[in-house]
């Protein structure tokens, strides 16, 4: 009977001893589970946190993009009165400025005006509510020869400040210089582009540029010749 509690005790520390590494195993088990979950979970959220980040650098970049673009155009702009301005002293011309500044407007005679590329227009024949006028370089060729020679570019738009562009004639564009003809508004208009980046309008009632028409930049400020103007 002795030896049989005996064997029977040492049966209940082996099986003891059994269950105790089993428990053991198991929660080593979990653990490592847990652990692999801990790591896909942190590994998930480096994820988002460097998705985030892109989308940051993104953004950023979009907007030292318009940054710089919108630089450039008045880096352009300003060198455009620099480049005047040297070129009169160069010449020993007095100091008025004879090409307008941004804003301005040089009011030639009733029907013409020179002014400076991409400023917004609202002109008083009321063709539309605002418009925009830039000059772009282009190679022409004729009669096997290669010509330099500006379109005059036009865009239409629907608001008084040049921010909602017309959906169904957004631009128009023609060469600079010789007469064009706008059945639409029974208007034709002999344009000029100068290099150093302005422009002139110049309105005629009907066909041929035959009749003036008065037509002006309402929005835009006469340019006074009167005063000394050094840039």
């Amino acid at each position: 009977s002795i030896r049989t509690t005996t064997q029977n005790s040492l049966d209940d520390e082996e099986n003891l001893t059994i269950a105790t590494t089993t428990t053991a195993a198991t929660t080593t088990a979990i653990s490592a589970a847990a652990k692999d979950d801990e790591i896909s979970l942190e590994y998930m959220n480096i994820l988002l946190l460097k998705e985030n980040a892109n989308l940051r650098i993104s953004r950023a970049n979009l907007f030292f993009v318009l940054l710089v673009a919108t630089g450039l155009l008045v880096v352009n702009i300003q060198m455009n009165h620099i480049e005047n301005s040297q070129r009169d002293q160069d010449l020993g011309r007095p100091k008025h400025h004879p090409w307008p500044h941004v804003g301005h407007k040089l009011q030639i005679n009733a029907s013409a005006f020179t002014a400076n590329d991409y400023d917004c227009l609202q002109l008083d024949t009321g063709n539309w509510p605002s418009e925009r006028v830039h000059c772009e370089l282009s190679n022409i060729e004729i009669y096997g020869e290669t010509d330099l020679l500006y379109d005059f570019v036009v865009e239409h738009f629907d608001d008084e400040y040049c921010q909602q562009p017309n959906e169904k004639l957004p631009t128009v564009r023609h060469t600079s210089s010789g007469c064009f003809y706008y059945e639409k508004y029974n208007h034709s208009y002999h344009d000029l582009c100068h290099m150093n980046r302005t422009f002139t309008v110049s309105a005629f009632e009907g066909e041929g540029c035959l009749v003036p028409l008065n037509a002006t930049a309402v929005n835009l400020l006469p340019e006074d010749m009167s005063m000394d103007v050094d840039i």
